[in-house]
């Protein structure tokens, strides 16, 4: 009930914008400039409230925000509309949003789902900016008045209002094709685009037709709650750790490989040996405690010159190398990575001798921080009495790490990694840990958000 009361409310909001706005050409003829602009930002205010009302009472509707953006399109026009009554050329503009609404509906109901462009928003500033210049020549006179006592820039400003009024038509003019020139490029764009996402969508198999609800209430409840409407849709939402995504990337390239298992997970931004329990259980036995192995890396290849990426660089030069170079290999308690004091040395030897072999000296820095990954997972293996071992990450792509991976075999464990396309970010690996997710029937409500420091 509480729920229900607080949606009423945030609509409540809303629809006070909607119909002051409607109200709006109409009010403006009995206010002075004063009055009006206060007006204006009480309506800007509710626009506001509402939206920081709904996320704080985690009432977001499908409603809603359509209820929002139709008070915000009607906003723009509505003050157009004003400005038109006085100046007819602003008409130029209005029509053009007229005709800019109707292809954003007509896209939507065809099943497009384009979002508004740097272009769009770039045509709502020079909007907004032309709206409020055109209503201080409409209202010069009065604001005129209003700095007549002001004793620093009053002067100034009221020499300004003159001139605006002065080339009052050629600024209107100006604004109005302004204006008008840019709703034409976003209508022009809008078009292409919503033409282009109705083509892909319905090459992928999805036409917004075949999307029907079934009984003349569902609209109502598929409006006012996200959760019916998903599953009306039938289009569970599944949140994913992007870590759980590559480990799973590993059950797309073996079918095969059934947990328990290990995983050592190397990237740009995690050092993770993880015990693989189930699926959807993981315990986290070992972490970097600074750098993770990949960004070692990069930063490896960037002081000795190798530029960005520097895992594949440093790599692929390693190969040109022997690893002859004394690095110093740091021995955590646990099963923790420490990899700060062997980039560290890396980088110091290189300031100290610039003309160092660089080949032999990334041949040695893969050796070692390869040596420190494997003795920890060895050692986990151990521990547990697990002879599976996977590695995931961008990092996996190493061809050095997977070529002394791959000599455990010999030790009686069983190796496993992804290809390569599948090592770095990828949309696959995501989808596979969201199939265990949903088989585990981990669904996640609509108000499921992104958490830059989850855990697995």
């Amino acid at each position: 009930m509480k729920k229900l009361k607080a949606m009423i409310f945030v609509n409540s909001i809303t629809f006070v914008r909607v119909l002051g706005t409607f109200l709006m050409p109409f009010v403006s003829t009995h206010l002075n400039a004063k009055e009006f602009v206060s007006y204006i930002v009480l309506l800007l205010l509710t626009d506001s409230v509402d939206g920081i009302m709904a996320r704080r009472f985690k009432v977001s509707t499908v409603f809603g925000a359509l209820l929002d953006a139709a008070a915000d399109k009607l906003f723009g026009i509505a003050t157009l509309c004003v400005l038109a009554r006085f100046y007819p050329v602003m008409w130029l503009p209005v029509v053009i949003e007229i005709l800019i609404t109707i292809i954003n509906t007509g896209g939507a109901a065809k099943g497009s789902t384009v979002e508004s462009s740097m272009l769009g928003k770039f045509k709502t500033w020079i909007l907004g900016i032309c709206t409020v210049i055109g209503f201080l020549i409409l209202y010069a006179s009065e604001f005129v008045l209003l700095f007549n006592d002001a004793t620093k820039y009053g002067s100034f400003m009221i020499d300004l209002f003159h001139n605006m009024k002065e080339h009052e038509l050629f600024i209107i003019n100006s604004l109005a094709f302004i204006s008008g020139g840019c709703d034409i490029m976003v209508a022009a764009d809008y078009r292409n685009r919503v033409k282009v996402d109705v083509k892909e969508a319905k090459a992928n198999g999805i036409n917004a037709k075949e999307v029907k609800l079934k009984k003349g209430k569902d609209l109502v409840y598929a409006l006012f709650d996200h959760e019916y409407y998903i599953k009306t849709l039938n289009k569970p939402l599944i949140g994913t750790n992007h870590i759980e995504g590559h480990i799973a990337a590993n059950y797309i390239t073996h079918k095969n490989l059934t947990p328990p298992f290990l995983c050592l997970i190397v990237s740009g931004g995690h050092t993770h040996l993880v015990h693989i329990k189930n699926y959807n259980e993981f315990e986290i036995l070992g972490k970097t405690r600074d750098d993770a192995i990949g960004e070692a890396f990069d930063k490896v290849a960037r002081v000795i010159g190798l530029g960005y990426p520097g895992g594949p660089k440093v790599d692929k030069l390693a190969k040109e190398g022997v690893a002859n170079i004394e690095l110093p290999k740091p021995h955590m308690e646990g099963l923790d990575f420490s990899f700060s004091g062997i980039k560290t040395a890396i980088i110091n030897l290189h300031h100290k001798n610039p003309d160092i072999n660089k080949a032999n000296l990334c041949a040695s820095f893969e050796k070692d921080v390869t040596e420190i990954l494997l003795e920890n997972t060895i050692e986990a293996a151990k521990k547990l009495n697990i002879n599976k071992i996977a590695l995931a990450g961008g990092v996996s792509a190493n061809s050095y790490i997977r070529q002394e991976l791959l000599k455990l075999q010999a030790k009686g464990y069983e190796i496993y990694y992804p290809e390569m396309i599948l090592c770095t970010d990828n949309a696959a690996m995501i989808a596979s840990a969201g199939y265990y997710n949903f088989m585990a029937g981990k669904v996640s409500d609509m108000y499921l958000n992104a958490i830059p420091n989850l855990k697995i």
